[in-house]
């Protein structure tokens, strides 16, 4: 029961995750500015 509460938890807040880095990139004024998003969001998971 633990265990799905844990697994519960982490999907919800990857799903959080993936809404606040999908809000980050859609705010991008061109491609160019999406990209350059994108390749920030990459660079900082190297480092978590």
């Amino acid at each position: 029961m633990v265990a799905f509460i844990i697994y519960l938890l982490d999907a919800l807040l990857d799903s959080a995750e993936r809404k606040r880095r999908d809000a980050f990139i859609a705010r991008a004024k061109d491609l160019p500015e999406a990209e350059r998003r994108m390749r920030a969001l990459e660079n900082s998971d190297a480092f978590r």
